[in-house]
């Protein structure tokens, strides 16, 4: 028995989330595969596709994923695709343009994955149908007050944003409520060059809105056509002192899909405690060639239509900017300061997004 740390792949649209669970491993489970994949059906579709060695980790904790592994996607009329591995995202990733006609994307079709491994071991999924998505109406937040820790780990009250999601629980067409899952991205706007001649620097900051759970909402549980659904709260800070986007992606999806993501949802549930029955392994819809090896991972299908909100800081309060109104002394002498130069906040670009309208 050997503890480690397991890597978990949850099926975020752009990038793949990590997500850090510490378990005690029998040495029979470390050579075991992973598959955790999606098609997401857009302008243009997206194929993104996650093979890994399961426990297989290397001197800084990284998982042993599979490039050399042949991917491809099937539909039932036998059209097939390869997805090739792309290094930037450390995973097979292809775009699918909606004229393609050596494979055609379209809803209520049925859709498998198949992976073969260099050793030549091989593996597929389920049959997963794309079911249409109901265009959301609108994203609403309001404005909380709730107990939080402040900067000297003290317990204080803070602003929170709540956010929830306006839409119809079904697609046209479709005859009853449907499963649901969401993905959300937050970009703000950061000006630099406080202490530079450059003062009109402006840049924009992508990141994760950091949360415990997925976003997850079982439609047949809903009474009504159409619901007003609570996702997340995020605290309000300088994040919000500039303007800020916020974007979801809502996604309808298979029940069978749904429950596996609900399992999951379990599994990383932080109000857990050591004293709980630890979560047991979460079967999905993946399996191997030989029957008798265990394969981890699913793999899901889905249209995603999105949907944005531009939040201005009066919206929230007015907070406090993340820069000061005077430079910080000797603040110039660090290159790397996001004051001096807000490049260098993470994940920050000059680029304006092209749906940032205010």
């Amino acid at each position: 028995m050997k503890k480690i740390f397991f890597l978990l792949f949850l099926p975020f649209i752009f990038s793949s989330c990590l997500e850090e669970i510490e378990f005690d491993i029998p040495d029979d489970q470390r050579d075991k595969i992973a598959i955790q994949g999606k098609l997401l059906k857009g302008n243009p579709s997206i194929v993104e596709i996650t093979v890994t060695s399961l426990f297989d980790f290397d001197g800084v904790n990284n998982p042993n994923r599979q490039a050399g592994a042949v991917v491809t996607l099937h539909r039932r009329n036998g059209q097939q695709i390869e997805i090739p591995y792309f290094i930037p995202r450390l995973s097979h990733y292809l775009e699918i343009e909606v004229d393609n006609p050596d494979f055609e994307i379209e809803e209520n079709k049925e859709y498998q994955l198949r992976v073969e491994l260099a050793d030549s071991r091989k593996y597929e999924s389920d049959w997963e149908m794309l079911l249409p998505t109901p265009n959301p109406n609108k994203i609403e937040i309001d404005v909380v007050q709730k107990q939080g820790f402040g900067n000297a780990n003290t317990v204080e009250i803070q602003d929170y944003l709540e956010v929830y999601i306006n839409t119809p629980l079904k697609a046209n067409g479709a005859s009853e409520n449907q499963y649901f899952f969401w993905e959300k991205e937050g970009v703000h706007r950061l000006t630099g060059g406080l202490s530079s001649p450059d003062t009109s620097k402006i840049c924009y900051v992508n990141h994760s809105i950091s949360n415990d759970k997925l976003l997850l909402a079982n439609g047949k549980t809903i009474s009504g056509d159409s619901a007003s659904i609570f996702l997340f709260d995020t605290r309000i800070d300088y994040r919000f002192a500039q303007g800020y986007y916020l974007t979801l992606y809502q996604q309808a999806m298979t029940q069978n899909a749904f429950e596996y993501f609900e399992k999951i949802d379990e599994l990383i549930d932080r109000d857990a405690t050591i004293f709980q029955t630890p979560a047991g392994r979460v079967r999905g819809n993946i399996f191997s060639s030989v029957p008798s090896e265990e394969v981890f991972g699913f793999f899901y299908v889905a249209q995603s239509d999105t949907i944005r909100l531009f939040i201005e800081p009066q919206d929230v309060g007015s907070p406090a900017l993340f820069c000061p109104p005077e430079v910080i002394p000797m603040a110039e002498t660090f290159d790397n300061y996001p004051c001096v130069d807000c490049l260098f906040a993470l994940n920050s670009t000059l680029i304006k997004p092209d749906y940032w309208v205010e």
